[in-house]
């Protein structure tokens, strides 16, 4: 995107790389901003602080038109928002706001900090959604603050990607990919694998991801269980476990390409959108999810299977059921790629983001 303004992002870019931070990317590359500040960090506190500086130096001493940030999921995360929406009020910038997470209500729910919150958002002249119900989570009050509704996209790396049904399978593979947290169901995804290994065969059960900590399990503490767990299923059902790491490029659309189901049992408590969902559909896997926050605006019963969160039993019959039948899987797995290439294109969603930051700039030259 050609343009004389100057913009600044202040959003994750990858590393490490989830739904959140692969947007991001394509934004950050699409819009190519003038400054950007990274607010992924690896030490926590050092980071924030470091992010809050480069606030000060960047909305002080530069000249800035117009900011883009993905808003905190945290009362605590909301501090660094706080100050970068306080900063552009007093220098009068505009600013938009792309909201990935659910838990956005929590912000402005009791106590002073909330009230600062709920100022703060004052400045905000546009927000993004991923989906139509999410519209809902943004207080009323907010009653100036403009709303679109963009679903994310899946990666560009898979937009060129062919699959050929007629080509005949002798096995069914099944991927989990995510990070490997808790929260987003890693530990029903093996559950599940292991009743299924015993029943089918023909079976194979491919991992990506890398552990990281969330509010109910630490990074170490993840990583020991889930090493323990593959190891002993690896060595159990030899060569139909197979752990990726992390994958990204060729090397992430031919895993995709290769797997025909996707489970994704997240039960993250701020999951909004779930990418890998729609990156599955387009490389032609049939999806099983849960029936978890706004995921069912993404995931209807032409896509896939919506089961309970964390529920080791519906969600290995959910597995069961394509397994049994493999023309509903067959059928389904069509569909998605078609459905996907339709409704969650990178073409589409560079084409609606280019709108939304021309109006912007726009209004900015009036």
């Amino acid at each position: 995107m050609e343009n004389s303004n100057k913009i600044l992002f202040f959003c994750p870019l990858s590393p490490p790389v989830g739904g959140q931070s692969i947007i991001s990317d394509i934004v950050y590359n699409l819009i190519k901003p003038s400054y950007l500040i990274n607010i992924n960090s690896k030490n926590k506190y050092f980071g924030t602080f470091i992010i809050i500086a480069k606030c000060f130096w960047v909305l002080f001493f530069h000249k800035i038109d117009l900011v883009y940030f993905t808003c905190t999921r945290s009362k605590k995360g909301a501090i660094k928002d706080v100050i970068l929406l306080f900063l552009c009020r007093i220098r009068k910038i505009k600013v938009i706001n792309h909201l990935h997470g659910n838990e956005v209500m929590d912000l402005f729910n009791g106590g002073v900090l909330s009230k600062i919150i709920l100022w703060s958002y004052q400045q905000i002249d546009t927000t993004i959604f991923v989906t139509e119900s999410q519209i809902q989570l943004m207080p009323a009050s907010l009653d100036k603050m403009k709303r679109n509704v963009l679903s994310n996209c899946y990666d560009p790396i898979l937009d060129d990607l062919k699959r050929d049904f007629n080509k005949e399978k002798q096995a069914i593979n099944i991927l989990f990919i995510s990070f490997l947290m808790k929260s987003k169901g890693i530990f029903v995804a093996l559950d599940v694998f292991e009743l299924i290994a015993e029943e089918y065969k023909n079976v194979t059960f491919n991992i990506a991801g890398i552990p990281l900590s969330d509010y109910l399990m630490s990074e170490f503490e993840v990583k020991k269980m889930f090493d323990d767990k593959f190891n002993k299923l690896e060595k159990k059902y030899p060569n139909r476990f197979i752990y990726h790491g992390v994958v990204e490029g060729n090397t992430k659309k031919e895993l995709f390409l290769s797997n025909d189901i996707l489970l994704f049992p997240t039960f993250f408590k701020t999951e909004s959108f779930g990418i890998v969902n729609v990156e599955a559909m387009r490389a032609g896997n049939a999806v099983i999810t849960t029936d978890h926050n706004f995921l069912s605006d993404i995931v209807t019963k032409k896509e896939g299977i919506l089961v309970k969160p964390n529920d080791v039993e519906d969600t290995y019959k959910a597995v069961k059921y394509f397994l049994d039948n493999p023309e509903i899987m067959l059928e389904i797995q069509k569909h998605n790629i078609e459905h996907a290439k339709r409704n969650y294109s990178p073409a589409r969603f560079n084409k609606e983001i280019i709108k939304i930051f021309s109006r912007s700039l726009i209004d900015i030259s009036k």
